[in-house]
């Protein structure tokens, strides 16, 4: 996930305190399984992480999804994103 300018290092600064609240859907219980090596969260029988890269946010999943589930999970997570930012994200 990008922003639309391309420049999101630079002008998204989320606080990694910040992650959970933002970086997590409302629409599902999920748990925090962060570690030392990232970000990682538990829903049901699948785990998503996420870094940042200089052009955005990668978001890795693993376990037993299918692409719409991810899909609608991501979606969630950008309309969060936007509404912090208040700047245009693209998936």
């Amino acid at each position: 996930m990008q922003l639309n300018d391309g420049q999101f290092a630079d002008e998204f600064n989320l606080k990694k305190d910040d992650w959970a609240q933002l970086l997590t859907p409302d629409s599902e219980e999920w748990s925090d399984v962060s570690n030392d090596q990232g970000f990682a969260i538990r829903i049901r029988d699948f785990v998503y992480g996420i870094s940042v890269e200089y052009a955005g946010l990668q978001i890795g999943f693993e376990g037993n999804i299918m692409y719409p589930e991810a899909k609608k999970i991501v979606e969630e997570l950008k309309n969060k994103i936007e509404g912090f930012s208040k700047l245009q994200a693209e998936i």
